[in-house]
């Protein structure tokens, strides 16, 4: 049995599945982002940041989207939001990691 084999299955059994679907990430709200897919790339970042509330660039980018797309009203709150939390928390997480 080879290495490969060992790894991936058999090659008579490829393909039989399909592969499991990936959730939003982060790259891949940024790549919406960045291709001007504005409100898919907005959907995902407001999920990332329900998900993970320390995740502190979702929001942001959010808040960019909605900036961009004349919602500055709510972009202003949801950074100010972010700023409440980033000073409680004493500055210790950026981007949901340790520093």
């Amino acid at each position: 049995m080879g290495f490969f084999t060992k790894m991936f299955g058999p090659k008579d059994t490829a393909g039989t599945t399909a592969a499991e679907p990936r959730g939003v990430d982060f790259f891949t709200a940024l790549s919406l982002h960045l291709r001007g897919e504005l409100d898919p790339a907005l959907s995902a970042y407001l999920m990332i940041a329900e998900e993970l509330p320390d995740y502190n660039l979702a929001p942001f980018f959010a808040a960019a989207i909605m900036a961009g797309t004349e919602n500055t009203a709510e972009a202003a709150e949801r950074l100010r939001e972010l700023s409440r939390r980033q000073c409680s928390s004493g500055g210790e997480y950026f981007a949901g990691n340790r520093s």
